[in-house]
């Protein structure tokens, strides 16, 4: 009988001071554009066969992505949620209002793994090794910062020969003129990302049907 194997989907990204906008402010336009691909990536996944998906539950990119994939589920209920904590009570110095989002999607979640019981130097690190090696496809939220645990989890997960996807941010200092352009330079709006991936499948399909004639 043949095994097959779950795809699975981690993400590693930044955290808000990271964003080149206010990240509280859920209002503009480049968090919207930003907050709709990762959704429309995530749909994609999906859509390849993508069922589990894995992230730490940091405020910042890995609670967008668990928000992402919960509000996918009602639309797919065969994908899973797995939040791998780095240390018991990760969220005992964070605000109020970011621990109430926290414990909501720990609630939503299919499965929570707690690595360490205490925090330690190296536990967030494990967290991040543990993640890359358990998935096939490891989606990185990135501003091009080759410092921080964004780019060391990149480096690791290119190292083990896990295949990468990325949301490319801007510049963490970029200003607003800067931001606008990035965005425009990235295929945004939106529409116009899909158009290209949708080109580039179209193309790759047929490369892959030349080659079995």
């Amino acid at each position: 009988m043949q095994v097959v194997m779950k795809k699975i989907c981690c993400c590693t990204g930044h955290r808000p001071k990271g964003f080149a906008w206010d990240y509280g402010d859920k209002t503009l336009r480049a968090h919207k554009d930003y907050l709709g691909y990762l959704a429309y990536l995530l749909e994609e996944f999906i859509n390849d066969g993508y069922e589990q998906f894995v992230c730490g539950g940091a405020i910042g990119a890995d609670m967008d992505f668990a928000e992402a994939v919960i509000t996918l589920r009602k639309k797919y209920p065969q994908i899973r949620l797995e939040i791998v904590v780095p240390c018991k009570n990760q969220d005992r110095k964070w605000r109020e209002t970011d621990k109430e989002r926290y414990q909501f999607i720990l609630q939503q979640a299919d499965e929570t793994n707690v690595l360490f019981s205490r925090y330690t130097p190296w536990c967030y690190d494990k967290r991040n090794k543990y993640m890359v090696d358990k998935s096939n496809l490891v989606l990185v939220v990135w501003n091009g910062t080759k410092t921080g645990g964004t780019y060391q989890t990149k480096k690791y997960a290119e190292k083990k020969g896990k295949e990468l996807e990325y949301v490319m941010l801007p510049p963490k200092d970029a200003d607003l003129e800067t931001q606008f352009h990035f965005f425009i330079e990235n295929g945004v709006p939106l529409e116009e990302r899909k158009r290209k991936r949708e080109r580039i499948k179209k193309v790759l399909e047929m490369m892959r049907k030349n080659e079995e004639e």
